[in-house]
């Protein structure tokens, strides 16, 4: 079994290593990598965020001011009806233009990045995660708390995926992600959902990316098979950021060993590149619960992903 996990392990490595290869200044750690945005596209993505969130706050106007904007979310935490327990905050109907202007300003900042012979599908849509510096109690037991260390792979992420995240406002020194690698040969005996990021705990980091510290403007890549998790520094203050995920194209054979052994991942709502990059230009996400629906609900917002209906914008 070592000789296998050792060579899925190889290949994993193999497959990263390309996909880093189109970046610059990468930090040289085998499983993840690093590239910082053009100035405009990240404060055209900056802008459009803060103007989704002054929305789920129900502003009159966008706030513009991001220390006014980050006290506002501060103020009104446990308020914000749409915001789910893993910290994602979902679109419901009354932001579906904002929200699809955010994925306009971030496809219009990847196409450039000259990844489409490499990339196969991408999450639709993206997340927008809030994370506050003080820690609710209430959270502490979430299943899938970004705060316990985890692969992204327990939650039913395919274990293919290169995980994405990009910080975009507030408190990115002391409200951070650290990040790390178990064991080689660990890894396909851990590429499974969990119940529970706890289900885990005996897998510890062999070795910790200590020098991956996260900044405004940059955009993070990490192969599934790393683990993280939230940090929290000092109480006070909020954190917020995109992620997502994507699968690499010609991967087939590593991508079926994970799959024969623990079956279909649970959690993929991935559509084609192509198609992922024409969202707010050529089509958009129509969400059709409404703010008061979601106060209304039983049940929290959903942890990853939101149902939404495609539109096509235009006639053939």
């Amino acid at each position: 079994m070592i000789d296998g996990a050792l060579e899925y392990s190889r290949l994993g490595d193999q497959i990263f290593e390309r996909f880093a290869s189109h970046f610059r200044g990468r930090p040289g750690h085998r499983l993840a990598c690093a590239h910082e945005l053009e100035r405009e596209r990240f404060l055209a993505i900056r802008s459009a965020v803060m103007t989704y969130l002054s929305a789920c706050l129900g502003t009159k106007a966008p706030i513009t001011s991001e220390p006014e904007l980050m006290d506002r979310l501060v103020r009104a935490r446990g308020t914000i009806a749409n915001q789910a327990p893993t910290s994602q905050v979902v679109p419901k109907k009354e932001q579906t233009l904002e929200f699809n202007l955010i994925h306009k300003a971030l496809s219009a900042a990847w196409a450039e990045l000259g990844l489409h012979e490499a990339i196969d599908s991408v999450d639709l849509p993206v997340n927008v995660r809030m994370v506050y510096g003080t820690s609710d109690p209430k959270r502490a037991n979430v299943p899938f708390s970004s705060a316990k260390l985890h692969s992204d792979v327990w939650a039913g992420v395919p274990a293919d995926a290169i995980v994405v995240v990009m910080p975009l406002l507030g408190d990115i020194d002391d409200i951070t992600i650290e990040i790390g690698e178990m064991a080689p040969e660990l890894e396909l005996a851990w590429m499974r959902p969990l119940t529970d990021f706890d289900a885990g705990r005996e897998v510890p980091y062999a070795v910790r990316y200590d020098d991956v510290k996260l900044k405004h403007g940059h955009i993070y890549f990490a192969d599934a098979r790393t683990l993280h998790q939230t940090v929290k520094r000092k109480p006070g203050g909020v954190r917020v950021s995109i992620d997502f995920r994507f699968r690499l194209a010609g991967n087939e054979a590593y991508r079926n060993i994970a799959t024969k052994l623990y079956g279909e991942p649970r959690f993929d709502e991935s559509v084609s590149y192509s198609k992922w990059l024409k969202v707010g230009t050529h089509s958009m996400m129509a969400f059709d619960e409404t703010m008061d629906a979601c106060r209304r609900a039983t049940v929290p917002p959903r942890e990853y992903g939101a149902d939404y209906r495609a539109l096509e914008m235009f006639r053939a």
